[in-house]
């Protein structure tokens, strides 16, 4: 039998039938394939991080509603001994036996995005199996990265001044203070290399030079911006930096596709628990009194939620609606002002003592559970077979 096994924020295993009945529930939530689009029915599509979250979200309503012939790559670890294999390898696994029921393409290549002869071993697998494609999702999100033989490592801290908040553990059920001391000036030019937006830009012309992105081929990445109340870790340290990085880069990216009749845009997503979103220090009280208040007002949105209402209000729609800095804003919700009151005044009263009580801890626990394929209804977690 296979019981969750959790240090601080990290999933130590995952439960294979888990993960896939989680994926499928994912996939009975979508509705049936929707030919009318501004890309042809049944679009070719590279996602790059395809494994979890945000991919992984957009390339399920990809196959399941517009009937999208997908190529994923992600750098996840399968079963070996005692260990059970990573989410991520699961649910890619479960994700392709989907694919295939329907007669479509799901394979996920187990590739280290940020390595150079990675996009040649995808240019090849494009070349071969869909010629070319029509979007391209970049949807990466590491800890390092190796570049001209030297791994560069991201940081997660503030700029300027020391910020002290709250850290969920998981395994525990606490909430613990945390102390991180500002970055310095190589901690941040690291971090904006592995996290903003140089690999992809450097991904989109490599595949433009090799020819494998179709006439008004478009790609998309993701993003996070926040309220006020969480600048001072994420927008004005390191995290911001590199995401500021990938802001100008779409605009140079989009000039690029603009000569194929396409374009390019960075999608502001809303606060979601994620493998990523999970593990940075001081964003769990927000997390947890931001699902609180989005359920009270029937508002909340999970990752598949969000890629839903991208594809139908945007990707799929008669014209892309972006705000002053070309960006696609998902975080509309999250960020009206009935929904942030409501919020700051939760914040106020949290504590180690009582975020049981002001925030929505069980929900967030639950996903991050969900996520690893546990606590999935119709699982037998007793079964040694499954």
């Amino acid at each position: 039998m296979i019981e969750p096994s959790i240090q601080g924020v990290i999933a130590r295993n995952s439960h294979p039938a888990g993960c896939a009945a989680f994926l499928r529930s994912w996939a009975a939530r979508c509705r049936a394939p929707n030919s009318s689009s501004a890309l042809s029915a049944g679009p070719r599509v590279l996602v790059l991080g395809a494994s979890s979250g945000y991919g992984l979200a957009l390339r399920t309503v990809l196959l399941q509603e517009y009937a999208a012939r997908t190529l994923g790559v992600a750098y996840e670890r399968g079963p070996s001994g005692q260990y059970s294999g990573s989410a991520g390898w699961h649910l890619s696994a479960a994700f392709a036996e989907l694919a295939a029921e329907q007669g479509l393409p799901g394979e996920t290549l187990m590739l280290d995005a940020f390595a150079p002869a990675s996009r040649q071993t995808v240019i090849e697998t494009i070349r071969r199996d869909f010629g070319q494609v029509d979007l391209v999702v970049y949807s990466l999100a590491a800890g390092q990265r190796t570049v001209d033989g030297r791994k560069v490592r991201s940081a997660i801290k503030p700029a300027g001044a020391p910020y002290q908040g709250y850290q969920l553990d998981l395994a525990t059920d606490k909430l613990q203070p945390v102390t991180l001391e500002p970055a310095s000036s190589q901690e941040m030019a690291d971090t904006v290399t592995v996290m903003g937006g140089e690999d992809w830009q450097q991904w989109m012309t490599a595949l433009q030079e090799a020819d494998v992105l179709a006439p008004g081929a478009r790609s998309v990445a993701f993003s996070y911006i926040g309220p006020a109340s969480t600048w001072p870790l994420y927008r004005d340290g390191t995290l911001g930096q590199a995401k500021a990085d990938l802001h100008q880069r779409a605009q140079q990216i989009n000039a690029q596709l603009q000569t194929l009749g396409g374009g390019a845009w960075v999608v502001v997503a809303k606060a979601l628990v994620t493998k990523a979103s999970i593990f940075i220090p001081g964003m769990a009280p927000y997390l947890m009194a931001l699902y609180a208040v989005m359920k009270e007002q029937g508002v909340h949105e999970d990752c598949l939620d969000q890629m839903q209402r991208l594809c139908r209000s945007e990707l799929f729609a008669e014209q892309v609606h972006t705000d002053s800095d070309q960006l696609i804003r998902l975080d509309d919700w999250e960020l009206a002002e009935p929904v942030q009151q409501a919020v700051d005044a939760r914040l106020a009263l949290l504590t180690p003592d009582n975020f049981m009580q002001y925030g929505d801890y069980q929900g967030v626990k639950q996903e991050f559970l969900a996520m690893n394929g546990f606590g999935i209804a119709g699982v037998d977690y007793s079964d040694e077979g499954a």
